[in-house]
This record gives C-alpha cells, structure tokens and sequence, in this order.
C-alpha cells in the first residue's frame, strides 16, 4: 500500500504515476493499479491508516 498526495490539483494522470514508478523502482514493486480518491484516507484511533 502506498499514497501520493496531489494537492490543489484537479486531474490525475494515472498512467504517468504508473509510468513514473516504472522509471524509478523494480519490476516487483511498480504498483499494478492505482486508486485515486478525493477525500481524506480513513485512519484508527491511533491516527494509522487503516489497511483492511
């Protein structure tokens, strides 16, 4: 599980971000997709991103 935060921005290219990580991490690690969301990550008690 990874994030990339886009402030202020109204369009994501999800290809390019693909494509960024293609350039710059291993095969095993380039995300296969991406999911853009417009609000906040949900978080625990504790502040830590819920991964479930």
């Amino acid at each position: 599980m990874g994030a990339i935060l886009f402030g202020g921005r109204d369009h994501i290219d999800v290809t390019a971000v693909i494509d960024h990580c293609r350039e710059r991490l291993a095969d095993v690690k380039v995300p296969r997709y991406v999911t853009v969301v417009d609000s906040e990550l949900p978080r625990n008690a504790g502040g830590k991103l819920l991964k479930g």
